[in-house]
């Protein structure tokens, strides 16, 4: 989803009384971050349905060797495949979990160093104001003296 410049504008000037112009440096680094993060996304996406396509052959592989199986065996091997065949789902569901929680830590700590760092370009933003302030300030001394 494209950075809404005109939304993040209101935001600031809601949240913080801060105006900041269409070509604002902070927006710049906000649209940087949206591409990368939409890259990234992008990337795990495919990486997840690489993971389930592979893991649908799997499963259908081993649904087919089961159903040779149980035909050629009776009674208590057959329950004993049909457990086995839960306990490889139930692997494969938690291995697909424990991708889909790494996936979400590595979200969280990319959200986490997109608020770092756009606390950071704040920062830097009223450090340079300030510095702005003091050298016209300067200046005006120089001048008057």
């Amino acid at each position: 989803m494209p950075l809404d410049k005109d939304a993040v504008i209101q935001a600031v000037v809601k949240q913080h009384g801060i105006l900041l112009g269409k070509d604002d440096p902070i927006l710049a680094f906000l649209a940087v971050h949206d591409v990368i993060l939409g890259e990234y996304s992008s990337e795990m996406t495919a990486a997840v349905e690489q993971l389930q396509e592979h893991l649908e052959l799997v499963t259908d592989r081993h649904h087919g060797q089961s159903k040779e199986l149980a035909e050629t065996i009776v009674g208590k091997a057959v329950m004993q495949i049909r457990q086995e065949g839960k306990e490889i789902q139930e692997g494969l569901r938690s291995m697909l979990d424990e991708e889909r929680q790494k996936h979400q830590a590595t979200m969280k700590a990319l959200a986490n160093q997109a608020e770092q760092s756009s606390k950071r370009a704040n920062l830097a933003m009223w450090a340079a104001l300030g510095f702005s302030v003091l050298s016209v300030i300067a200046a005006a001394i120089i001048v008057a003296t």
